[in-house]
């Protein structure tokens, strides 16, 4: 089973073109009330959603139960399951960008994608994640 990281979808999308740092900001602004001079963003470089994850599944190698093993027709059903679950997470991955917002003595952590609004604009669409992807 697959267990997204994004818990809250308190998605932002603002008017016209905005990247995705400035849907973060705006998103950070607007949810804990601090001025736009005392907000910084940055990219979260290197890291992806999955990523944490990804590691402890490399440590610890995720294995079909036994029952499941013993049975040629359900195994082949769990690898193609395992399969479009990691097709799904690096699409994820490949979609979303990660930010981190801190200002006013706070912080949060955002996945942010660039959607294209029905007029044709560019515009940055975030997420804030439910947990701090680092410390």
């Amino acid at each position: 089973m697959v267990r997204p990281v994004l818990l809250l979808f308190t998605g932002l999308m603002t008017q016209g073109c905005t990247s995705r740092m400035d849907a973060a900001r705006d998103l950070f602004m607007q949810a804990k009330t601090c001025p736009a001079e005392r907000v910084q963003v940055r990219e979260l470089e290197g890291l992806t959603l999955h990523a944490r994850r990804e590691k402890k599944r490399m440590t610890n190698a995720v294995q079909a139960p036994d029952d499941v093993r013993a049975d040629p027709a359900r195994l082949a059903l769990w690898q193609a399951q395992q399969a479009e679950a990691a097709r799904i997470r690096q699409w994820i991955d490949e979609r979303f960008l990660l930010y981190r917002a801190s200002g006013c003595g706070q912080q949060q952590d955002y996945a942010c994608e660039f959607l294209w609004s029905q007029k044709g604009w560019p515009r940055g669409r975030c997420d804030v994640l439910s947990q701090k992807l680092i410390d």
